[in-house]
């Protein structure tokens, strides 16, 4: 992995998870890429989101653990 993506809703981008998986991805050697989506989302964010990892160059991809 040379790159990770991050999908999440943003209030826990902001919140809880969003500066763990930052200090974790940091500690790692792996650059991040934060993809926070607003509540409710939709299937198209999600699709919109993946679109937007691919494009800046993400090789994998985290889905946070949130509703």
């Amino acid at each position: 992995m040379s790159k990770l993506a991050f999908v999440t809703l943003r209030v826990v981008w902001e919140g809880i998870q969003g500066p763990a998986v930052r200090a974790a991805a940091e500690t790692a050697g792996i650059p991040l890429i934060g993809l926070p989506l607003v509540f409710p989302a939709s299937e198209a964010d999600y699709r919109s989101a993946v679109a937007s990892a691919s494009r800046e160059g993400a090789d994998a991809i985290m889905v946070g653990d949130s509703s």
